[in-house]
């Protein structure tokens, strides 16, 4: 079967192109790479485009003849959720559906698979929820995810194509040989942050200290990347049929962020060293999903789901990815204070590296036009790049680096 991944650069997308070339598939990886890798899907057919491309879109059905699609598309990870995020998801996730669900209908694609989130939901209980609640999203997330939802979905009440909507709980986990695991950039998820942590001995900011939740900390459903994509084999493979069926895809259970810190704390066989953050956005305070619709009309079950399995994974992973880069050496003379904060910034997830250069543009900017200096930090505030609870987190740190008792 030739299957078109749409996002398939990605962690969750590249995951699963492998898995479907392991079933006997021919997956087709189309990314415009803006923060999908080519490296990790090495070897399959790739097509660069945006979804929402239609020329480029179509030129890849045209040459391609697709059997079936999974629509992947996610936009990168922001250093802070509000910044810019509508003007990058919805082009990207609601543009891309428009475009790939009309070529899908017109090319005749017999089955289309699209990933959404648990998002829609928002809050739910512990006891998870089930498929047919109501559809409550707290966040941007999850009413793109449920505008995606309803766009795929008019073309299957049509009967233009088969239609299965996954979604997705908080998917964590690595490939089993290390090769291939979570690593965005910047990295504002719990699993590769608390190893990320553990690993270079960093530490570990904890948003949410006192929700309503049994130890006060968060509460998700974390589902391993490779059950993600034994869902989507399974759906690809199932008879053909026409309408739309909606599952979630999780572990089934809750797990709080201070026991999936113990947890790997465990598995590093070390302790973290946990701060308070601060959130940028309102912290949902639970969000799990049942899943006894997808077990009873796929066979499909979460068999690496266990906590444990998905940090050991990511753990490999992490090892893996350190042993390859190179050492760091130590600040050369050339390297100035305001270079060593803003790698501080970069390196908790605060900001991405074009902040930080944007930022030192900034203080060079104020120095040639005589403006007065501005500390790094202060620049980073005043230009909404950074807040107030950041730059005090980022200053304790920056504090232990050597060279960090200068100004910045």
């Amino acid at each position: 079967m030739k299957v078109l991944i749409a996002g398939g650069g990605g962690y969750i997308g590249s995951h699963i192109a492998w898995y479907l070339v392991k079933a006997g598939h021919k997956p087709v990886v189309m990314d415009n790479w803006s923060s999908g890798r080519p490296e990790r899907v090495d070897g399959i057919d790739l097509s660069t485009a945006e979804a929402q491309e239609r020329p480029k879109a179509r030129a890849a059905f045209e040459h391609f003849a697709f059997d079936a699609a999974v629509f992947a598309v996610a936009p990168p990870l922001e250093a802070r959720p509000q910044r810019l995020r509508a003007s990058k998801m919805i082009p990207a996730c609601v543009g891309g559906a428009v475009v790939l669900g009309e070529l899908c209908a017109r090319f005749g694609v017999a089955n289309v698979v699209v990933l959404s989130s648990g998002a829609v939901y928002g809050a739910t209980g512990l006891d998870g929820v089930p498929e047919d609640a109501p559809e409550r999203p707290e966040c941007l997330r999850g009413d793109v995810d449920l505008c995606m939802e309803r766009i795929f979905g008019g073309y299957a009440a049509e009967g233009a194509f088969g239609l299965h909507v996954l979604r997705l709980f908080n998917v964590a986990g690595a490939s089993p040989d290390g090769g291939n695991g979570e690593a965005h950039d910047p990295e504002r998820h719990l699993v590769p942050v608390a190893i990320r942590a553990l690993l270079k001995g960093v530490r570990l900011p904890v948003w949410g200290a006192h929700l309503a939740t049994p130890d006060g900390s968060a509460v998700r459903d974390f589902v391993h990347v490779l059950d993600v994509a034994e869902a989507v084999r399974l759906c690809l493979e199932g008879p053909p049929r026409r309408g739309h069926a909606c599952y979630n895809v999780a572990a089934g259970r809750g797990t709080s962020v201070r026991e999936v810190i113990a947890a790997a704390e465990r598995v590093a066989g070390k302790s973290a060293a946990v701060v308070p953050g601060t959130p940028d956005v309102p912290v949902v305070g639970v969000r799990v999903g049942r899943i006894e619709k997808i077990q009873k009309a796929l066979g499909w079950e979460p068999r690496h789901s266990a906590i444990e399995e998905i940090l050991a994974t990511q753990w490999d992973f992490a090892r893996h990815v350190a042993r390859d880069a190179p050492e760091d050496g130590p600040l050369s003379t050339e390297e100035t204070s305001a270079n060593l904060f803003g790698e501080v910034a970069f390196k908790l997830g605060f900001v991405r590296r074009e902040d930080v250069a944007l930022a030192l543009r900034k203080q060079q900017e104020d120095v040639a036009a005589g403006r007065p200096h501005r500390l790094l930090g202060i620049v980073m505030l005043q230009e909404n790049m950074i807040t107030s609870a950041q730059l005090i987190e980022i200053l304790r740190c920056y504090e232990q680096k050597p060279g960090g008792a200068q100004k910045a």
